[in-house]
């Protein structure tokens, strides 16, 4: 009897072996499912970031762009600032010239005119 008892021990300590182990079992399935599913997101998270660094690289490259035209136009500004002052000055050179040559005239008729050739 004493052998039975053993064996009965031993059959209760392997059975509740047996229904730990299938907790245990149980716990990795729902591990690796969770595992699964954290590979799956991160694939997406990824092709995500990639569609991202890509509309960032759109965006860096169209703002050059505006960069660009916005220095052309600060050019192009300066130059219809400068415009006006151009031309003016070669209002004021063109008048200047006029009188310079005006009493350059005059004198030279006095001369003249002293000399007798008037």
């Amino acid at each position: 009897m004493e052998n039975e008892s053993k064996i009965v021990e031993r059959v209760v300590k392997l059975e509740s072996k047996s229904e730990q182990h299938d907790k245990d079992i149980i716990d990795l399935k729902d591990t690796t499912k969770v595992l699964h599913e954290m590979s799956a997101n991160i694939k997406i998270l990824a092709l995500q970031g990639t569609t991202q660094t890509e509309k960032i690289d759109n965006i860096e490259c169209k703002v050059g762009k505006l960069d660009d035209k916005v220095e052309k136009m600060d050019v192009t500004i300066e130059e219809i600032k400068c415009k006006p002052d151009k031309e003016d000055a070669q209002k004021w050179r063109e008048t200047a010239k006029y009188i310079i040559i005006f009493f350059v005239g005059s004198a030279l008729t006095l001369v003249a005119k002293q000399i007798g050739l008037i």
